[in-house]
């Protein structure tokens, strides 16, 4: 019985500077299958309410606000991939390189993302406040004081236009993540192994979520 080659390999930490970009890549490949992986969810459940709008409307206002809730997910995944933090995010070169259509979508979720979802500017969320009054001339009250909450509801057909999108820059970033592992195995090839054996074998712990405000460290060899 031949034993793969893997299983006598022996693995060791590579977090080199040359390799930033591989692993920054992964992250955005890791964020595209989220948003793709959400959108597939919404396109399945969308359609199901349907039926429900007559049969059970309090119950469709609450279905329909969670595939918005959804929609409005996986536009802040998409968000992470265009970004800057520690991580590099899509290249603009490969955002100005979209075809047409898709630019457009592009540059419609970003402003989502910007001025809606992650921060509360544009018109699309209008909480209304109102003023009750009873009655009618010398005898009108004031009673009392509401307020619509007023929010524009995304659906499948949004989260199917995201979706495209997203699968259209996750194979060029699954394509870029190959380019990038065969030049960072050149790397490693030129060194000597008993270099890269000396180096840690060591997983990264899970982080805990008391972490959170930390900021994440480039590699540095």
């Amino acid at each position: 019985m031949q034993i793969p080659e893997i299983a006598l390999s022996r693995r060791f930490d590579f977090s080199i500077p040359e390799a930033q970009a591989l692993s920054d890549l992964t992250g955005i490949s890791q964020d595209l299958k989220a948003v793709i992986r959400i959108c597939d969810r919404v396109m399945r459940i969308a359609p199901e309410l349907q039926n429900l709008m007559q049969r059970e409307p309090l119950k469709w206002i609450e279905e329909r606000s969670a595939v918005s809730d959804l929609v409005e997910a996986a536009v802040v995944r998409y968000g992470r991939t265009i970004g800057t933090g520690v991580r590099q995010g899509i290249p603009r070169e490969w955002l100005e390189e979209l075809p047409p259509g898709m630019k457009i979508a592009h540059d419609h979720f970003k402003a989502l993302r910007d001025r809606s979802i992650a921060h509360s500017v544009n018109p699309l969320e209008d909480n209304q406040v109102w003023v009750w009054v009873r009655g009618e001339g010398v005898a009108a009250s004031v009673t009392h004081i509401s307020v619509d909450p007023g929010r524009f509801m995304f659906g499948d057909d949004g989260a199917k236009e995201l979706r495209d999108l997203a699968s259209l820059l996750l194979d060029r970033t699954d394509q870029q993540i190959r380019e990038e592992e065969r030049r960072v195995l050149k790397i490693a090839h030129a060194k000597p192994v008993a270099e890269i054996t000396a180096r840690s074998q060591d997983e990264l712990p899970i982080p805990a979520l008391k972490v959170a405000a930390a900021i994440r460290q480039k590699f540095n060899g």
